[in-house]
């Protein structure tokens, strides 16, 4: 959200201090166009989501930590090319085993010794051995779905991920993907549209187990979606653990947030606590200018970037969205 077309803009805010707030805010500085760029963050301290709780053993010295939100690092090469852009040095990945996780089915009636779970299995002739003792053919099914995930995998960021949609519209629009025909065929996505089907649905094409459609698609509730609702496109989240891998940063995910948040001090980001934004406050012409907190503080700014859930700020913070004042867009605003 930006101030007056033309305005040179010196100063911005960054509402919520969570790893995407933090990040902006730093590019926001590194770029040169404002003295000032400040995050504000209603908690009482910074990271969002991503918190890393220490307890005590009673019976002995040891010290048990647990990472209350994100745990699994994935897409790690868009960790590396941010650190990198941002300056700052990305804590020690660690790949997980070739065991990703286990998932755990709750089923009615008797135990079934064998049945009550499936792994996230890395290696593929083991996926496909493990697929094929739940259901006859699936592990040929697998290489195939699996095939057609990581090259949604490679043409859905741009397609998809990395873009905004103003309109249901523009989000099926045929056209969008004619461009990418020759590389969805090749990876067996004979029919493009089929990415803008159910992933539920889509993947009834390979598996008839539900436990099987299962482990491929709960992945879609790390980006807040239903897999009986969210498009095909989103197999990339299944694909990118499995082929890419399963990371985790060497002493939690906190890490990741501490890094940040040091170098966002070190170029002179100004942080403030405790301080929740209630409103986008605007000028008389109805441009942005600036921020006002619920203990009635204003914060001039030029430029606003609201990283909190965009949900929560569409309910609680006033004047988003306000035809020729404000735009919200994407996961934030």
């Amino acid at each position: 959200m930006e101030g007056a077309a033309g305005r040179s803009a010196r100063s911005a805010v960054v509402v919520g201090g969570g790893v995407g707030g933090l990040s902006t805010a730093i590019r926001l500085k590194l770029s040169g166009q404002f003295d000032r760029v400040r995050i504000l963050e209603k908690n009482d301290r910074l990271g969002g989501r991503v918190k890393t709780l220490k307890l005590e053993s009673c019976t002995s010295s040891s010290t048990y930590r647990f990472d209350t939100g994100p745990s699994l690092l994935l897409f790690p090469e868009e960790y590396m090319r941010t650190f990198e852009e941002l300056g700052c040095e990305l804590p020690e990945m660690k790949p997980v085993g070739n065991v990703g996780y286990r998932c755990f089915f709750n089923r009615r009636g008797p135990r079934r010794p064998g049945q009550d779970t499936l792994d996230l299995l890395l290696e593929d002739d083991e996926m496909a051995a493990q697929l094929e003792s739940v259901e006859e053919g699936a592990g040929e099914a697998y290489s195939r779905m699996i095939r057609a995930a990581r090259t949604a995998l490679e043409v859905g960021n741009g397609a998809f991920i990395d873009r905004n949609f103003a309109t249901l519209a523009e989000f099926v629009n045929p056209l969008r993907f004619l461009p990418l025909l020759p590389r969805l065929v090749d990876g067996g996505i004979l029919n493009p549209l089929s990415l803008l089907r159910p992933l539920d649905g889509w993947l009834r094409g390979y598996f008839r187990d539900p436990r099987i459609r299962a482990l491929f698609t709960f992945q879609t509730l790390y980006v807040g979606l239903s897999p009986y609702t969210a498009p095909s496109a989103f197999s990339l989240l299944a694909a990118t653990e499995l082929t890419d891998g399963v990371y985790y940063p060497a002493g939690g995910f906190g890490e990741v947030a501490l890094a940040l948040e040091a170098r966002a001090r070190q170029v002179g980001v100004e942080v403030e606590l405790a301080e929740e934004v209630e409103a986008v406050t605007t000028s008389s012409r109805g441009w942005v200018s600036g921020v006002r907190t619920k203990g009635g503080r204003g914060h001039d700014a030029s430029v606003v970037v609201v990283n909190a859930d965009l949900p929560w700020a569409q309910r609680n913070i006033a004047g988003l969205g306000e035809k020729g004042k404000t735009e919200v867009r994407g996961g934030g605003a």
